[in-house]
């Protein structure tokens, strides 16, 4: 996630094109559909899992919790409206 935010620093690398296109993929493949809004909520499901790794110090809690709630919060992201 560090090269998406990094993008500007990627430009000059020859592999950038490849490794932004592979980062993409797993938001992509979470998106509910496809459109701008299947897109975020498949961006902010990954966010989600992604900082309860990252910022424990700031969500509190134990590692095991941090990560309960994040996949709580990326199911109801990416869940069919139905489901919830």
């Amino acid at each position: 996630m560090c090269a998406q935010v990094n993008e500007h620093a990627l430009r000059g690398l020859a592999a950038a094109r490849t490794l932004q296109q592979r980062l993409g993929d797993l938001p992509r493949a979470l998106a509910t559909g496809g459109g701008p809004e299947g897109m975020m909520r498949g961006r902010l499901a990954l966010s989600a899992v992604i900082m309860a790794a990252a910022r424990g110090r700031e969500l509190g809690g134990g590692q095991a919790e941090r990560h309960a709630a994040a996949l709580a919060v990326a199911r109801s992201l990416i869940a069919p409206e139905t489901e919830s």
